[in-house]
């Protein structure tokens, strides 16, 4: 399988302890962006700590490492997790949007706008379950 994906030894860059911390994957699907699955993980116990992406598509291989590493060293450094929704829920592709294919007719104006609204969902969820 030919993925890109930002590898979890680079995780004790961005989080300062020895021991693992949970996370959760969430599968997207991008329609008329990509044939295959992204598949999104959220490192942290109560709050993110780091991100990671994993897909076959190899196109987009830079922007994303750089993107997810960016965010992570962000999340290190204590810019508040609501900020970086809020950046990424605000990038949109000018090639045009697409149905998020879950079900609830909501739209993506790019795949960084559906990361952030998935990152959104996974924090109001843990913020309900406290």
């Amino acid at each position: 399988m030919c993925c890109f994906l930002v590898h979890y030894h680079m995780a004790d860059r961005f989080m300062n302890t020895d021991t693992p911390s949970p996370s959760k994957t969430y599968k997207l699907r991008t329609p008329g962006i990509s044939d295959h699955a992204i598949y999104f993980t959220i490192v942290g116990r109560d709050e993110p700590e780091a991100f990671f992406i994993n897909s076959k598509e190899m196109h987009s291989f830079q922007w994303v490492l750089a993107l997810m590493t960016s965010y992570s060293l962000l999340l290190s450094e204590g810019t508040p997790v609501s900020k970086i929704i809020e950046i990424m829920k605000d990038v949109f592709d000018p090639n045009g949007k697409y149905i998020i294919p879950d079900g609830t007719n909501r739209e993506a104006h790019s795949v960084v706008h559906h990361l952030g609204l998935v990152l959104e969902q996974h924090c109001q969820s843990k913020e309900e379950n406290k």
